[in-house]
């Protein structure tokens, strides 16, 4: 009699497991807590402005099909989320979607936003979205929003004063990705002429980004290429002083603190 109990309560406990994979695999969209951002894995409906759509960009999406790799990319995102103020997210983002792929012009995009909504990839740790990847898309792009929302803070002619002479801004993401110049590999020559990537180098948004996302989700040795590179220092200077004009809570203590976390 025990041996049936004790089998039946297996049993039960397989089906129950069965099924909450089976609701979660089919909930495709999270409400943080905290703030209230809704997290998106599904494309049920038109996520994008319709002029998106449109060629010449003909945007495409492509959901993730890996429950590991949603319930992965949620963890992700929230940790995010936490290290901002709650009257940040409130009042600048409203959404996150989470896909497999996004495509504008032919070409695949690790991320975009529009407005008050981020939309970021991930493919997997086995083609390099590790957790830090990743959190990184999102600070990069949401660092856009602000960018943009908060324009009276950021000081335009200072950060690309701290730019070398003789270096220019590209043409933009589009025409970086599409020309294979889009590394965001640390190195030592870009590093020397102001930029940290060759990614940022493609114009003054994707320069900032560059920056935002590691101050918030830092890539091994960040904290250190500031004490060798002067121009690095005076734009790490000026977005620190940016986020700490919208919160005072932001400074450098509290970026190298959160980077690393």
């Amino acid at each position: 009699m025990k041996i049936l109990f004790i089998k039946f309560n297996l049993l039960l406990l397989l089906v129950i497991l069965v099924n909450y994979n089976k609701a979660f695999s089919q909930l495709k969209s999270f409400i943080d807590d905290r703030s209230g951002v809704e997290i998106i894995f599904s494309t049920a409906e038109s996520i994008f402005p319709q002029s998106w759509y449109d060629s010449p960009s003909n945007a495409k999406v492509q959901t993730i099909d890996s429950d590991d790799d949603i319930s992965r990319s949620l963890k992700i995102i929230k940790k995010a989320l936490k290290k901002y103020p709650v009257i940040i997210l409130k009042s600048n983002l409203k959404k996150v979607y989470v896909l497999y792929d996004i495509e504008f012009y032919k070409v695949g995009y690790g991320g975009t936003y529009w407005e008050d909504n981020v939309y970021i990839t991930n493919q997997g740790k086995s083609k390099g979205y590790d957790d830090i990847f990743v959190e990184q898309l999102f600070h990069a792009e949401f660092s856009s929003i602000l960018y943009l929302n908060y324009k009276q803070y950021f000081d335009k002619n200072a950060w690309k004063g701290a730019n070398a002479p003789d270096a220019e801004y590209g043409n933009g993401g589009y025409d970086a990705i599409k020309n294979g110049k889009d590394s965001e590999e640390f190195d030592e020559k870009i590093n020397t002429l102001g930029f940290l990537t060759q990614y940022g180098m493609s114009d003054m948004e994707n320069d900032f980004n560059s920056f935002a996302k590691n101050i918030f989700s830092s890539d091994p040795g960040f904290w250190e290429l500031f004490s060798k590179y002067k121009r690095l220092n005076k734009k790490l200077n000026l977005i620190v002083k940016f986020y700490h004009s919208i919160d005072p809570q932001f400074n450098i203590e509290y970026f190298r603190k959160v980077s690393g976390d």
